[in-house]
């Protein structure tokens, strides 16, 4: 490579050649400057970088493709063995013997109330120690044989509770809902 122009004194000026080229030895490629071992070593590296950056699609592509057929396949398996039949009739049992169950009130009248009627403290406390507590901790089944003692703790002899019961109220703002 040929530097073209002149110096000072009018002879053109050569670049030094061979391995004693300061760029030669330090592996510098500058602009319009192509020394091949540079460009080898700069080539390499996008090479290089390309190459991860196409395993790494590939790998997820490859992981989008198994999620794709887990969550499709969970799905089918999901909607598929659920009876929504059983669920309803399921769903109306609790209703009826936490929300529809009548009871009585303690003190003074014998008119009675469900779920839908409570109108004080009272009442709920009556609610609570009535139909829920009896159907929360039934000490006899549907038959009227006592409860076995492997099926304490069953609501409805179905569904196991675990831990405590705990009540909650949450409460909104006035006009949240419209």
């Amino acid at each position: 490579m040929q530097w073209t122009g002149s110096s000072s004194s009018g002879r053109q000026r050569h670049p030094p050649q061979g391995p004693n080229s300061f760029e030669e030895r330090a592996g510098y490629v500058g602009m319009g400057q192509s020394l091949e071992a540079g460009a080898e070593t700069v080539d390499m590296r996008r090479l290089e970088q390309d190459l991860r950056l196409r395993a790494q699609k590939k790998r997820d592509l490859g992981e989008m493709r198994v999620y794709t057929v887990f969550l499709v396949f969970f799905i089918v398996v999901y909607f598929s063995g659920r009876d929504f039949t059983q669920t309803f009739y399921l769903h109306e049992a609790i209703r009826e013997a936490f929300v529809n169950e009548e009871f009585r009130e303690e003190y003074g009248t014998f008119i009675k109330k469900n779920w839908f009627d409570l109108s004080n403290i009272r009442e709920f406390w009556q609610w609570l120690q009535g139909p829920v507590t009896t159907n929360l901790f039934p000490e006899e089944l549907y038959n009227g044989q006592p409860l076995p003692p492997d099926r304490l703790y069953f609501v409805q002899t179905y569904n196991k509770l675990l831990g405590r019961i705990r009540l909650r109220q949450l409460r909104v703002e006035p006009d949240s809902c419209t």
